[in-house]
């Protein structure tokens, strides 16, 4: 019991990680599937999905775009407040 408390926070997060890939999964293959379809192809399988192009690009687009959303709301992009300082309060061997 001690693990699953002191690992609480990282087992949910690999647990919803795992759901969001599985059901970005199974939805990429079920539009994936319809578009072939439209198109007179055959329609796939999970296995070939898995390493098809439009499973991967959807993969690294919403990495990208997470990695993006985050990077933007960085405390270092934030925009600062510049602050005076009075010579008056430091001692004159001190200023440049």
């Amino acid at each position: 019991m001690k693990v699953l408390r002191d690992n609480s926070l990282t087992i949910v997060l690999l647990l919803a990680t795992l759901g969001t890939l599985t059901g970005m999964l199974f939805t990429g293959l079920r539009v994936y599937n319809d578009e072939l379809a439209e198109h007179g192809g055959q329609t796939v399988t999970l296995a070939p999905y898995l390493l098809s192009g439009h499973f991967l690009s959807a993969l690294f687009e919403n990495w990208e775009s997470s990695a993006a959303r985050r990077n933007q709301m960085t405390p270092t992009n934030l925009p600062r407040k510049k602050t005076l300082v009075s010579t008056k309060t430091i001692p004159q061997h001190l200023c440049p």
